[in-house]
C-alpha cells in the first residue's frame, strides 16, 4: 500500500477487507449511529447527505464531519478535520460491494486535501490504523451483531516510543511471549476474570493484539498502541450493564498498567497539565501547585506531597445521588521527593464539600488505608469527627511490600435520603442514617501525604444500588 496522488491538492490511501454479512447488514454497522456505536465509538449520525456524523471518542474529544454522499447500502462519505483543526480538510469514503456466500468487500479511501507532503505521516498512520478497525468490524459482523454488542474502552497515553509502548501493553495484558492460538487470561481485583486465546499479535506502525473470549461471556478483547487501549465486546442475553460493570475495571487496569510501565519520574515533566478547572487545598497550607495533580489518561494522577483535597468546582450533588471512583495506589512516590509512597497515608473520596478554600472548610471523607482499614469522618473547620472509626475490612485491596505495580480499589457511595450506604469493591461496608450527616455539596478526591495515586474517574449520577 502507498500514498496515491490522485490529482493536484489531493493525497489518499485505500484499505479493503472482506467481511461477513449482506450489504444491508454491513451498511447498518458502518453508516448508522446505533450500528457504529456497537463496535467502534459512540456515534450520532444524521442519515442524509448534508447531515452531521459525530464520533464521541471520549475525554471531551469529539470528531465531527459533514456527510457528502449518502447512497444506501452501497456508498457514503464524509468531510472533516481528521488531521486536527489546524490541518487540511479530509474526506473519508466508504464503499460496500456484495460478494458471494453472504459476504461483502468493504473499502475505505482516506483523502487529505493538500499538495504538501508534510501530512504524509498522518496518511500513513491512517493506512496503518484502518486494518485494525476493519478487523474489529469483521469480528462484530461475524459474532456480535445479534444480539447487539456491548463495548468498554480504556485509554492511556504512554510517553514512550511505539516499540516500548507495545512491550508495555503486552506485559500489562499478560500476553508477552505468547504465540497465536495460545490460551490467555487476565485478572484484576474486584472484577470478572477474562479468559480466551491470543488470536493475533501484530507489531508495526500501530501494533494490535486480539483475544477472542470465552469467559465471562463470548466476546473479544483487544489492545493497541501507540495509545494503549483495551477494547472489550460481549455477546450475551444477560444485562449488558452487568457485563460492562465487570469488565470496565479490567480494561482500565490494563490501560493504567501500561501507562505506568515506564517510571513515573520520567512522566512528571512540564508536558503534563493539571485537570482543567480543578482546585486543590493542602493540609499544610502550602500554595497550589500545577505539578502535584496532573492529567494522565485515563484520568488524573496525584503526586500528593502534602496531603490535600482535589476537586472540580462543578462536581456538585444534592439530595439523593450516587458517586463512584476507581483509585489506583502506586508504590512509587513523588518523583521530586526521596523515598517511596507512604503507605500509611489515607486516600479516597470526599462528599458534601463547602467553603473548601476557606478556614472553615467542611466535608465528609470516605478514606482507605493500606493496612486494610477504612473510615468515614466529618471535617469542619479543622475539627474531625469520626462517623465510622477506622475499621478493618477484607474488601480493602492493599499494596504488599513486594508489589511492583499498582493496586485498585473502587469506592462508591449511595446517598438515599433516609440513609447513606458505603461500598468498596462491590461490597457494602458501612451504612449511616440520613440524619447523621448532610452530603449536599462538592465531591472530589482526598489524598494523604506522600501518596502516589491514580484516579480514573469520579462518576456522579443517580443511585446505583438497589436492595
Amino acid at each position: 500500500m502507498a500514498i496515491r496522488h490522485d490529482s493536484p491538492g489531493r493525497r489518499s490511501i485505500q484499505v479493503e477487507r472482506e467481511v461477513p454479512g449482506t450489504a444491508e447488514q454491513v451498511w447498518a454497522a458502518l453508516a448508522t449511529g446505533p450500528g457504529i456505536s456497537s463496535w467502534f465509538y459512540p456515534t450520532d449520525v444524521e442519515e442524509r447527505a448534508g447531515g452531521v456524523l459525530c464520533y464521541h471518542t471520549g475525554y471531551q474529544m469529539d470528531s465531527e464531519a459533514r456527510i457528502t454522499v449518502w447512497d444506501p447500502p452501497h456508498r457514503f462519505s464524509h468531510e472533516g478535520r481528521d488531521c486536527g483543526e489546524d490541518g487540511p480538510p479530509t474526506l473519508t469514503e466508504w464503499t460496500i460491494e456484495p460478494r458471494a456466500d453472504g459476504r461483502c468487500l468493504v473499502g475505505v479511501v482516506h483523502t487529505v486535501f493538500t499538495e504538501s507532503d508534510d501530512w504524509d505521516e498522518s496518511l500513513l498512520s491512517f493506512e496503518a490504523g484502518w486494518p485494525q478497525v476493519l478487523a474489529i468490524l469483521d469480528l462484530y459482523l461475524g459474532h456480535f451483531r445479534n444480539p447487539p454488542a456491548s463495548i468498554v474502552r480504556a485509554l492511556a497515553t504512554l510517553d514512550a516510543g511505539a516499540h516500548d509502548a507495545w512491550v508495555a501493553l503486552l506485559g500489562a495484558l499478560g500476553a508477552e511471549g505468547l504465540a497465536p492460538g495460545a490460551p490467555w487470561s487476565l485478572s484484576a481485583p474486584g472484577a470478572a476474570d477474562l479468559a480466551g486465546v491470543l488470536e493475533e499479535a501484530r507489531p508495526g506502525r500501530q501494533p494490535y493484539a486480539g483475544f477472542p473470549l470465552a469467559q465471562p461471556a463470548a466476546g473479544v478483547a483487544g489492545g493497541r498502541t501507540p495509545q494503549a487501549a483495551s477494547i472489550l465486546m460481549a455477546r450475551t442475553r444477560t444485562s449488558m450493564r452487568r457485563v460492562q460493570a465487570a469488565w470496565r475495571p479490567v480494561a482500565t487496569a490494563a490501560a493504567v498498567l501500561s501507562l505506568f510501565a515506564a517510571p513515573l519520574a520520567a512522566q512528571s515533566g512540564h508536558n503534563l497539565e493539571r485537570p482543567a478547572h480543578w482546585k486543590a487545598r493542602y493540609d499544610d497550607g502550602t500554595a497550589d501547585s500545577d505539578r502535584r495533580y496532573v492529567v494522565m489518561r485515563p484520568g488524573w494522577h496525584v503526586f500528593a506531597g502534602p496531603g490535600g483535597l482535589f476537586w472540580d468546582p462543578g462536581s456538585f450533588a444534592s439530595g439523593a445521588y450516587g458517586v463512584s471512583s476507581t483509585i489506583f495506589l502506586f508504590p512509587e512516590g513523588d518523583p521530586e521527593q526521596s523515598g517511596s509512597t507512604r503507605l500509611d497515608s489515607p486516600f479516597g473520596l470526599f462528599l458534601g464539600g463547602s467553603g473548601l478554600e476557606a478556614e472553615g472548610a467542611r466535608y465528609v471523607a470516605f478514606e482507605l488505608r493500606n493496612d486494610r482499614h477504612f473510615r468515614v469522618a466529618e471535617h469542619a473547620g479543622g475539627a474531625v469527627h469520626d462517623l465510622v472509626p477506622w475499621t478493618a475490612h477484607d474488601a480493602v485491596v492493599t499494596l504488599g511490600p513486594e508489589d511492583s505495580g499498582p493496586i485498585e480499589n473502587v469506592l462508591a457511595v449511595d446517598v438515599r435520603g433516609d440513609r447513606t450506604v458505603f461500598y468498596l469493591n462491590d461490597a457494602q461496608i458501612a451504612e449511616l442514617p440520613g440524619e447523621r450527616v448532610t452530603l449536599d455539596g462538592v465531591i472530589g478526591v482526598r489524598a494523604g501525604a506522600g501518596l502516589s495515586i491514580h484516579v480514573t474517574e469520579v462518576d456522579i449520577g443517580p443511585n446505583r444500588r438497589e436492595e
